[in-house]
């Protein structure tokens, strides 16, 4: 019973020099389109992060279209050691001062109206 087990998965899994070449072929397509596709994503990335450090119109278009992503380039460029642009000084100062104007806001007790 076990010959026969072996006999039937050596004809199973055996694989042809043919089927080999091919397969061989489909990964190399495959790595290369996955090399592609990163140096894609990474070439978009530095271009990006380059127009956020030198347009203050693109980093305006950022600001009102997706501002998780301008805090994240802020934290970044701070983590580094670099001074903000200074709009983007003016910008974290504006919403420091929000923030904290919120802050004292929900702290104010509630006052009533007497009618």
């Amino acid at each position: 019973m076990n010959r026969a087990f072996f006999l039937f998965a050596r004809g199973v899994f055996q694989i042809s020099p043919a089927r080999s070449a091919h397969s061989m072929q489909a990964l190399k397509k495959l790595a290369g389109v996955a090399v592609a596709a990163e140096l894609a994503t990474l070439g978009g990335s530095y271009y990006a992060f380059h127009k956020l450090n030198t347009d203050p119109e693109f980093r305006g278009w950022v600001d009102t279209n997706c501002p998780a992503a301008l805090d994240a380039f802020c934290s970044a460029v701070e983590a580094v050691g670099h001074d903000l642009p200074a709009d983007l000084k003016r910008r974290r100062e504006a919403r420091e001062q929000a923030a904290e104007a919120s802050k004292l806001r929900d702290e104010a007790p509630e006052t009533k109206r007497e009618r």
